[in-house]
């Protein structure tokens, strides 16, 4: 799924695809059970500890932002805590800088966990360390207690002998379990071999039926029986390595149970390993958490979404320029029915909010919702506290300052770049996707036009995918028509609005006197042209409308060279008038084309 398209560097990038993107898909509407409820909060004063268990093997992706949202939020809402444990047991593929960035893009969401490692880590008290790396003995320690209890047994069948096994089975049709050599060896052979140093793992002894999974969201799912009614084998998972380190299940089970987590949100995927850790969970004497699965996410094809599509990563969203903010209210909406009436929520809201009222279909991601509230949170910006502005002022200033400021100075004279954004941010926020974008589509206001025009000019309305990226694009933007001689009419409309215009003083130019000015003279040449001066007549207007657009495409081309943005007053109050005069005067030289 591509969402943006591809791009120049770093996060200073225009995304024509953006615009392109549709509207979201209605959602699917299904059938509720008439007489069936189930729990969307855990009941009132029940204690609820949550966690987010990601593996440090690259980037967050968005299911893995969910997922670590929704556990908190389940968290905040219900007065618990929530952990971030990370899980490094695959120590071929985890990195530490992988582990540093989970911190940071945790961080940078706004997540903040109540007991975990990294930079935040609170170890307040004996649950920790958070890291499975450093609980090695813990996991040693609880699967000799299964061998003491006669609930899992060594192997020592080399990873050769398992592979002739697996493909002889495979061969004959056969599904590649485990046909359970070692779990007849007695146990003072075992413990002998093992002592002699004897590669091994261990194997959980699988019961004879499968458990019923309990599911917040799917509630009561059943598995086929898990060992010896199956015909094609038995069903004992490998709960430690031969070198000694820990499979995910096992470290995953001990761990929640030993931190005293309550509730486990993840994703679908992990139903038919869920039989499994109960089996654990009733191995150990435990009493399990309770699960909620929640759907997967895909693209608009109903492919399951993936680290290499576009907009998958936290870190390509945040390269794209899309706001922490917009990925927590997206990340949200994606599974969770709420009964609000706006989808615009911040994260508080979301604490408030927050239930388990999850879809079990899988999820559609669709970018337009994005870009529907990226644009609505920039707005929340510009209305809200000093510092969310100061903060959406300064990144867009930042990439201004980057793309021309060596070319913007004639246009600022003495006024400070961040004023002169802030000024452009109140007055055309509606039109905001990311700040790379909106100052590409702005980009008329920050480069004079001496430094487009060479030769001629041409002035024509085009689509903000058409919008070009470089100052050599727009040079030869301009270049490509010949010089001819424009229309008398709209030379002298032209002059006329131009010589009103010098008329104004400097200390007045500004919004409200030159909507003045240019109204004055269309409501006058309206009058000369068709008699229409007539307020009260509703006939009348209409026609003043239509015959006004000509007008408004005309002195947008002068100021904007036709492309969409701020309102015309505003943008030549931003301009200056010495950059506008110079605007009007190439045009007058100019074509229109």
């Amino acid at each position: 799924m591509e969402l943006l398209g591809a791009s120049p560097p770093a996060r200073y990038v225009c995304h024509a695809k953006f615009d392109q993107i549709t509207r979201p898909l209605p959602p699917i509407k299904r059938k509720r059970p008439t007489r069936t409820t189930r729990a969307t909060l855990p009941s009132e004063g029940s204690k609820v500890r949550t966690r987010f268990a990601p593996s440090p093997t690259g980037s967050l992706h968005l299911g893995s932002a969910r997922t670590a949202l929704f556990n908190y939020l389940l968290a905040k809402r219900c007065g618990g805590q929530f952990i971030l444990r990370i899980e490094d047991t695959d120590q071929r593929r985890s990195s530490e800088d992988f582990e540093k960035q989970i911190y940071k893009e945790l961080a940078w969401l706004g997540l903040k966990w109540d007991e975990g490692p990294g930079p935040q880590g609170t170890l307040r008290n004996s649950t920790g360390p958070y890291k499975q790396s450093q609980r090695l003995h813990f996991y040693t320690e609880h699967v000799q207690r299964l061998l003491d209890i006669g609930k899992s047994y060594r192997c020592f069948c080399s990873p050769e002998a398992l592979q002739a096994k697996a493909q002889l089975r495979d061969s004959a049709g056969l599904i590649g379990r485990y046909d359970r050599t070692c779990a007849h060896i007695q146990k003072d052979e075992s413990s002998r071999r093992a002592a002699a140093g004897e590669p091994h793992t261990i194997r959980l002894l699988s019961a004879e039926t499968a458990p019923l999974v309990k599911d917040l969201i799917f509630g009561d799912i059943k598995h086929q029986s898990s060992s010896s009614q199956q015909a094609d084998g038995f069903d004992d998972p490998i709960l430690m390595k031969r070198d000694g380190w820990p499979t995910y299940h096992l470290a995953n089970v001990v761990d929640d149970h030993l931190m005293d987590v309550t509730h486990v949100i993840r994703g679908v995927e992990w139903i038919p390993s869920t039989p499994m850790h109960l089996e654990l969970y009733d191995a150990f004497g435990w009493v399990p958490p309770k699960f909620a699965h929640v759907p997967l996410l895909t693209d608009a094809d109903g492919a399951k979404l993936s680290k290499r599509d576009s907009a998958a990563t936290l870190e390509q969203l945040r390269d794209l320029g899309i706001f922490p903010e917009t990925v927590v209210n997206f990340a949200a909406l994606l599974g969770w029915s709420h009964q609000e009436r706006s989808d615009f929520m911040t994260l508080s809201d979301l604490e408030r909010l927050f239930d388990l009222k999850l879809t079990k279909g899988n999820t559609v991601v669709s970018m337009g919702k994005m870009r529907f509230l990226q644009n609505a949170h920039a707005v929340q910006m510009t209305k809200g506290t000093d510092e969310a502005f100061r903060y959406l002022v300064d990144d867009v200033a930042k990439i201004v300052q980057a793309r021309f400021g060596d070319v913007i100075d004639p246009i600022l004279g003495s006024r400070p770049l961040k004023d002169y954004v802030s000024r452009l941010l109140k007055a055309d926020v509606k039109n905001f996707t990311t700040s790379a974008r909106f100052v590409e589509e702005s980009r008329y206001l920050f480069i004079p036009i001496d430094k487009i025009i060479k030769r001629g000019f041409r002035a024509t309305t085009i689509s903000v995918d058409e919008i070009y990226p470089s100052l050599q694009d727009d040079e030869e933007y301009f270049k490509s028509a010949e010089t001819t001689t424009l229309e008398p009419q709209v030379k002298e409309t032209l002059e006329r609005l131009k010589n009103r215009l010098d008329k104004l003083n400097l200390e007045d130019w500004s919004e409200t006197p030159l909507k003045e000015v240019i109204d004055g003279l269309l409501t006058e040449m309206l009058d000369e042209w068709k008699g229409l001066n007539s307020a009260d007549d509703r006939a009348a207007w209409k026609v003043r409308k239509e015959l006004a657009a000509p007008f408004w495409h005309m002195l947008r081309d002068v100021i904007s060279f036709g492309r969409p943005g701020v309102g015309l007053a505003v943008a030549m109050e931003l301009l200056g008038r010495d950059e506008c005069r110079k605007r009007f005067e190439v045009a007058m030289r100019g074509s229109f084309v």
